[in-house]
This record gives C-alpha cells, structure tokens and sequence, in this order.
C-alpha cells in the first residue's frame, strides 16, 4: 500500500477516489484479519498449543499475538477515522503515517509468528498434534477459501491501483524496528 501513501503524501490526488480506496483498504484488511488469519490462528493453532497442555504465555509467542490480533482493529479504527462524515480526509499526512504505521506493524507481527511462535510450536508441540494441526488449517482454508479469494481480488485490484515501490520498501526496512511505535503515538 505504499503506492497509496505515496500518493496521498502528494499534492495531487482525487479525494473522492482517495477515500472510497482508502474505505477499501480498510475493509479488505478488517474482513481478512477478522475471517481468515486472527480466526484461522486463534481457532486452529492457538487451540492446538493449548490442547497440548501449554498456555499461551509459556508458548511465547501466544500472548503478543492475540494482543496484536486486537491491535489490528485499533489501527483499522484509526485510519478509517481519517475520513470525517462528509467523506474528506481530515489530514491526508496523518494518514498516510498512520497506515505507514500499519503496515510495519503487520510485518513485524508476520515475523514474530515465523520467528518466534511456529518455530517454538514446531519444538514443543508433538508431531502428530502438528500433523492434525496443518489438517485442520487445511480444512479452514478449504471452507472459506471462496472467501479468501473475494478478499484476494479486491488486494490484488489495490495493488493494481497503488503499485508497491521496492526502493520505498527498502527505505522502510532500514528504519523496521524503530519505526514500531506504541498505537497511541498513531
């Protein structure tokens, strides 16, 4: 989505287009973490840990995450609150960080499920729970993969509309860890 911050950091943009894409961004990310990634983890894997006799705070990585599964609605709220009733965005700069803010939020909870969370499961939780566990994911993804794939099509039409920018990615990673602030400072 940086495509899109570039472009609402600029001076140029149809506001109207803006906010019906930035309402898209928004309810693409709330329906796909609500429906398919936070339920997937939280019904089939985190069930799994604790079907093993662990709880989530001796898995490590089980508390953050369902902290940041919350966290993500904080941001949604956030950035869809940059729209006022009239539908204009109310600070096009506020924004753009906000969802700059998003964004590496999300990367950096995808790197602390595969670093930390799965390799630990991996370690702890025996093969065969392991082996039950890919099965039922399997089956979730089966029986709402048509879901998926509506929520698919409108990320790749974003995509398509606000290409991303590897050299603007680039500049991002080499501020990744300092540029996760707290969501109040959003």
């Amino acid at each position: 989505m940086n495509g899109y911050v570039e472009k609402l950091n600029g001076k140029d943009f149809d506001e109207a287009v803006m906010v019906r894409d930035l309402n898209k961004f928004v309810d693409f990310f709330a329906a796909y973490l609500r429906e398919i990634h936070n339920k997937m983890e939280e019904e089939v894997l985190f069930d799994s840990i604790r079907d093993c006799g662990y709880s989530m705070v001796k898995m490590h990585g089980g508390i953050y995450m369902q902290s940041d599964h919350d966290q993500t609605h904080t941001y949604l709220d956030r950035i869809r609150n940059v729209v006022d009733e009239s539908q204009h965005i109310s600070n096009a700069h506020a924004a753009a960080r906000t969802i700059e803010k998003f964004i590496t939020f999300l990367e950096i909870h995808a790197f602390k499920e595969n670093t930390d969370l799965f390799p630990e499961m991996q370690k702890k939780v025996p093969e065969d729970v392991q082996e039950s566990t890919s099965q039922r994911v399997e089956e979730f993804l089966a029986k709402h993969g048509e879901r998926e794939a509506s929520l698919r099509k409108i990320a790749d039409d974003l995509i398509k509309t606000y290409p991303f920018h590897p050299d603007q990615k680039k500049k991002e990673s080499n501020t990744f860890a300092n540029d996760y602030d707290d969501i109040d400072d959003v």
